[in-house]
C-alpha cells in the first residue's frame, strides 16, 4: 500500500523533531567543560538534519503540484481544442506524413459521409478524386524528399469524392507540424458547391444580359458604375473595364448630373423611375434614351444599388418629331380649300377699299374703309401666325396655356372650312382652368380630333367642342390608373357620326392603324395625339356607339391658377427719339416705303437699302452716323446674319433689329446671333415703334 507524499512528507518531519529533541535533552544531562562542545555539535547536527529532511520534501510537494497543475491544463486544452473541432463548421483532418488519416472532427464526417471508424487509419486519398487520388501518394514522397511543396500553407480549389461516388468543389487549405520529430499534416475543407452553382448562376445571367438589346448597368448610390452590359458598350462605347468603376455623372453628363438628382431622388423615394435621358456616348454623340430604374436593396431591405436599363430611342424620337410635323401638314392639307378661300375673303375688302380711297371720299367714308383694311390685314396675319405655329414643327417650353384661346383659334378655323351640312358647337366653361403645356401640340390634338369627326361625318351632322373643370377623387383614379388624383381641365370632341365597330375601337391609337381609303390617311393622327397628351401628364378615353356618334375626352392635369400671359397691343405712346438715325435693309420695297414713312412721321431720320450689299455702302459713306438698323433676315444675295456681321464690322456700337415672317420671335432669338431684338412680320406701326424705342432705351439683348 502507497502513503500519500504528504503522509510521507510529515512523517520525517516528525521523526527529525523527535530526534533533535532527544539529542538536545541529553545534551544538557552533560556537565562536563567537554560536555558542551558535545551538545553543541549535537544541536547543529540536529539542526542540520532536521532542515534537510524538512526541504526536501517541500521541493518535492512543489515539484508535484506543477505537474499536476500541467496535466490539468493539457487535459482542459485538449477538451477546448476537441470542443473546437467538433464544433468547427469546415472539415478538418489531420494524416501523418505518409497521408494516412489520425483525427476527423464532425463536419468532416457529414461532409464525406463517412463514419469516423470508417475513415481513420486509412489513407486520405479515398477523399479524393482522379486523378488527384493517384497522384497524391506521389506528392508526399516528393515532399519528404525534397521539401517541394504543393498545397501547404497555400491552399487551392479541388475536387473532393463522398463515400456515395459524389463529387463536390471544395476550398482547402493545409498545414504542417511536428510531434516527436514527426511530420503532420491538418488539413481544412470547405464545401463551395453553393458559392460554384451562385458563381455559374450569375455567369448564366450575365450571359442572358449581354444578349439583352437594351443598355443595363447597375451602380451603386455613389453614382459609381458596377455592372456594364455588352449592349451598354454597343451603344455608349466604352467596355465594362472602362466604365466600371466610372460616375455616370462623369460618363455621360462631363461633370452634370442636374438630369440625375430628381431621378435619384424619385427611385429612392418609390423604388422605380421611368423617364427620358440625354446622354454623351464616348465619341461625342449625343443620345436620348428611355430608362427604367430600379432600386436593388439588400437581405435586411436596406438600398444598395440602382439597377438601369436603357433604349436608344433617339431615331424614335426624330421619327415621332417628323410624324408630328407630317400631322401638323397633313391638318392644314385637309382645311386647304378653306384657308384660301378665307384669305381670299380677307384680301377683297383690302384690295377694294385701297381702290376706293384714290378717289375723294368724305372724312367718314375714308376712315370706315382704313379700318376695313386694317381689320381685314390683322385677321389674315393672325391666321398666317396660326398656320406657322401647326407647320413650325418646334418644341417649344411649357408654359401657363388657356385652352380657351385654343377653342376659339381652332373654332376659328373650323367655321370656314367644315362643310355647311356640319353644325359646329362650342361648350366650354369660362372658368377652365390653365395647364402647363405646348400651345401648339394642344392645338394639335383638337385639330386632329376634329378633323377625324368631321371624316366620320360626310353627310353632316353635330361636332361639339365641350371643355370643363373636374377634381379626380380616389374612386375615379382607382378605375383609371392612368390618372392621379386631383384637378383636371377636361377637353371633349364628339360627333355624331357612323362610329367606331366594336373590333377596331381597341386599335385606333395603333400608330400607322387607320380606317380610312388609301391616300386619304397615315394612320399617324391619333397615335400622335396620345403621344402628345401623354406627354403633358394626361390621358385620353375614347367612348363609341356604331351609328351614334363618337367622344374622345382628354384629361389633362392643370396648374394652380396664375396669370397667363396674352400678347398686349404695343403702346404708340412710347417714347420717341426724333433725330436718330435708323437704317432700314429690306428687299420688299412696299415695306420699305411703309417704314420709312412710319419712323419719318416719328420723327427719326431714316436712310434705306434694298440688300445687304447697298446697306454695307450706306453705312460706309456714313460710319458712326446710325443707331439702329432693321434688318430682313431673308434677302437674296447676302442675306441678313451676313449683312449683320457685315454692319457690325464697320460700326461695332450699332444696334439691329432683325425682322422675319418665317419664324416666332423666340426662335429667331437663337438663331439670329448678335440681334439686339426681333420684330415678327406682318408687324404693325405701333410694334415697330415700340420695339425701336426699347432698343434705343435698353440696349443690350432682348
Amino acid at each position: 500500500m502507497k502513503l500519500p507524499f504528504l503522509t510521507v512528507a510529515g512523517l520525517l518531519v516528525a521523526l527529525a523533531m523527535i530526534a533533535t529533541c532527544i539529542i538536545g535533552a541529553l545534551s544538557f544531562g552533560i556537565t562536563s567543560e567537554s560536555a558542551d562542545k558535545v551538545r553543541s555539535t549535537l544541536i547543529g547536527i540536529c539542526g542540520f538534519l532536521l532542515a534537510v529532511l524538512s526541504v526536501g520534501p517541500f521541493v518535492s510537494f512543489r515539484e508535484d503540484r506543477r505537474r499536476k497543475e500541467t496535466e490539468e491544463s493539457l487535459r482542459n486544452s485538449e477538451s477546448q481544442m476537441r470542443a473546437v473541432l467538433e464544433t468547427a463548421v469546415d472539415a478538418i483532418i489531420s494524416i501523418d506524413e505518409r497521408g494516412i488519416v489520425q483525427r476527423i472532427n464532425e463536419a468532416a464526417e457529414q461532409m464525406f459521409g463517412y463514419a469516423r471508424s470508417e475513415i481513420v487509419g486509412r489513407n486520405v486519398n479515398i477523399l479524393m478524386s482522379s486523378p488527384e487520388r493517384e497522384a497524391h501518394d506521389g506528392y508526399l514522397a516528393r515532399y519528404r524528399a525534397t521539401g517541394e511543396r504543393k498545397i501547404i500553407g497555400i491552399g487551392r480549389e479541388v475536387v473532393c469524392r463522398r463515400k456515395d461516388g459524389t463529387e463536390f468543389p471544395a476550398d482547402l487549405a493545409v498545414g504542417e507540424y511536428r510531434v516527436e520529430n514527426q511530420r503532420k499534416f491538418t488539413g481544412f475543407l470547405r464545401d463551395i458547391s453553393d458559392r460554384k452553382r451562385s458563381e455559374a448562376r450569375i455567369r448564366e445571367q450575365a450571359a442572358l444580359l449581354d444578349k439583352a438589346r437594351e443598355a443595363i448597368l447597375v451602380r451603386d448610390l455613389d453614382d459609381h458604375i458596377t455592372f456594364w452590359n455588352q449592349a451598354a458598350e454597343r451603344l455608349y462605347g466604352w467596355s465594362a473595364d472602362e466604365a466600371c468603376g466610372q460616375t455616370c455623372r462623369d460618363l455621360f453628363f462631363k461633370g452634370d448630373g442636374t438630369q440625375l438628382e430628381p431621378a435619384k431622388r424619385a427611385v429612392l423615394n418609390g423604388d422605380e423611375w421611368v423617364g427620358e435621358l440625354r446622354k454623351t456616348t464616348r465619341d461625342g454623340r449625343e443620345v436620348i434614351v428611355e430608362s427604367r430604374w430600379s432600386l436593388l436593396r439588400d437581405d435586411k431591405s436596406r438600398p444598395v444599388e440602382i439597377l438601369a436599363i436603357e433604349a436608344d430611342v433617339t431615331d424614335k424620337k426624330e421619327r415621332e418629331r417628323q410624324a408630328l410635323r407630317a400631322q401638323r401638314l397633313e391638318s392644314i392639307g385637309t382645311l386647304a380649300g378653306g384657308i384660301a378661300h378665307d384669305l381670299n375673303n380677307m384680301l377683297t375688302p383690302i384690295l377694294m377699299s385701297a381702290k376706293l380711297l384714290r378717289k375723294e371720299r368724305p372724312a367718314a367714308e375714308r376712315d370706315g374703309l382704313i379700318d376695313n383694311i386694317l381689320a381685314s390685314a390683322e385677321r389674315g396675319a393672325e391666321m398666317i401666325k396660326q398656320l406657322l405655329s401647326f407647320t413650325g414643327g418646334v418644341e417649344t417650353q411649357r408654359t401657363p396655356v388657356d385652352l380657351r384661346a385654343i377653342v376659339r383659334e381652332i373654332n376659328s378655323l373650323l367655321e370656314h372650312t367644315l362643310s355647311k351640312s356640319i353644325t359646329l358647337r362650342a361648350e366650354v366653361a369660362a372658368d377652365l382652368w390653365p395647364i402647363s403645356g405646348d400651345s401648339t401640340q394642344l392645338a394639335q390634338v383638337l385639330m386632329n380630333l376634329c378633323v377625324n369627326a368631321r371624316d366620320a361625318m360626310p353627310d353632316g351632322g353635330t361636332l361639339t367642342i365641350a371643355g370643363e373643370n373636374r377634381r379626380l377623387d380616389e374612386e375615379f383614379v382607382a378605375a383609371n390608373p392612368d390618372l392621379a388624383p386631383g384637378p383636371h381641365a377636361v377637353l371633349t370632341v364628339t360627333d355624331t357620326g357612323s362610329g367606331i365597330p366594336p373590333d377596331v375601337i381597341d386599335r385606333v391609337f395603333d400608330p400607322f392603324f387607320t380606317t380610312k381609303e388609301l391616300g386619304k390617311g397615315t394612320g399617324l393622327g391619333l397615335s400622335t395625339v396620345l403621344g402628345i397628351v401623354k406627354s403633358h401628364g394626361g390621358t385620353i378615353r375614347i367612348s363609341s356607339s356604331p351609328g351614334r356618334g363618337t367622344s374622345f375626352t382628354v384629361f389633362l392635369p392643370t396648374i394652380e391658377t396664375e396669370e397667363i400671359s396674352r400678347s398686349q397691343p404695343a403702346s404708340s405712346t412710347l417714347p420717341h427719339e426724333p433725330g436718330k438715325r435708323v437704317l432700314v435693309v429690306d428687299d420688299e420695297a412696299f415695306i420699305l416705303t411703309a417704314v420709312k414713312a412710319t419712323l419719318k412721321d416719328a420723327g427719326y431720320h431714316v436712310s434705306i437699302a434694298h440688300d445687304g450689299s447697298e446697306a454695307i455702302s450706306v453705312i460706309r459713306e456714313q460710319p458712326s452716323n446710325f443707331n439702329v438698323a432693321i434688318v430682313d433676315m431673308m434677302m437674296p444675295g447676302m442675306d441678313g446674319p451676313a449683312t449683320m456681321r457685315a454692319l457690325r464690322e464697320i460700326d461695332p456700337k450699332i444696334r439691329i433689329i432683325a425682322s422675319s415672317g418665317l419664324r416666332t420671335a423666340d426662335d429667331a432669338a437663337k438663331l439670329v446671333e448678335g440681334a439686339t431684338a426681333f420684330l415678327q412680320k406682318p408687324y404693325t406701326d405701333d410694334q415697330l415703334l415700340a420695339t425701336l424705342s426699347k432698343v434705343l432705351h435698353e440696349g443690350g439683348p432682348f
